[in-house]
This record gives C-alpha cells, sequence and structure tokens, in this order.
C-alpha cells in the first residue's frame, strides 16, 4: 500500500503470494476479491471480510483501510501497531497454554510419579520392618 498500489491490487497480490501461509484466511480474500471483481462497492466488500469477529487482526484491517481510503492517510504505522498487537495477543495465547500444561503435567505427576518414588523409597524400610517384627 505504501507502494501507491490499490486496495484492490494489494488483495488480488496477497490472494496470489499467500495461498500457502493462510489457507483459512485466503477464502474470506478470495470472497473480497470476488465481490470486488463483481462491482461490489469497496466498503461493503471489506464489510464482508471483516464481518468475522473471531479473527481481531482482520477487523482492525478493515477498519483501518476503511478509514485510510477515505481520509487518504499512510497505513505503515498502523499496520505495524495492528501485527504488533496480534503478536501480543499469541503470545498471550501462548502463555496461558503453557500455564495450563504445566497444571495438567502436575496432576500426572502426582498419580504415577509418587507412588513409584513412595515404593522406592518406603520399600526397603518396610522391608526392614518386616525383618524386625518377624525375629
Amino acid at each position: 500500500m505504501e507502494a501507491g498500489l490499490s486496495l484492490e491490487r494489494v488483495m488480488r497480490m496477497i490472494a496470489a503470494q499467500a495461498r500457502p501461509l493462510m489457507p483459512k484466511l485466503i477464502l474470506r480474500i478470495d470472497r473480497f476479491n470476488r465481490l470486488m471483481e463483481s462491482g461490489a462497492e469497496r466498503n461493503q466488500a471489506l464489510d464482508e471480510l471483516g464481518e468475522n469477529r473471531k479473527i481481531p487482526v482482520l477487523r482492525s484491517y478493515v477498519l483501518l483501510m476503511k478509514q485510510s481510503s477515505q481520509l487518504g492517510a499512510g497505513v505503515s504505522s498502523s499496520l505495524e501497531q495492528i501485527i504488533q498487537e496480534a503478536r501480543d495477543v499469541e503470545r498471550s495465547k501462548l502463555k496461558e497454554e503453557t500455564n495450563r500444561i504445566g497444571a495438567k503435567i502436575t496432576v500426572v505427576m502426582m498419580v504415577f510419579m509418587l507412588p513409584a518414588l513412595f515404593i522406592i523409597i518406603g520399600g526397603p524400610a518396610v522391608i526392614s520392618i518386616a525383618d524386625a517384627l518377624s525375629r
């Protein structure tokens, strides 16, 4: 976009070049491109692209594209902020998953490792007590 390409051209390039990287998102981008080719209004096509609330980055991107098309402002710094927010969200999701895995591993260790540890440590003691009692 900073090179002076139109939004439609940028979206066609994304659809062509990023297909292997984002196979699920590319379906929405293809829909946007089909709408634009069929003569739909840009705002309508952008609304359709960003209607999925499960992808907040895409929604932010759509809002940015609508504002930049109306105001004619540069988008590079805003795109960097959106990218940074997406990275932060992904990092927080990974941290949450990591914390959940730690809790699950703790339960598994308590169930399987503690009894084995008690047998290893307490086994000789039980045998010694049994020998002492049998004498």
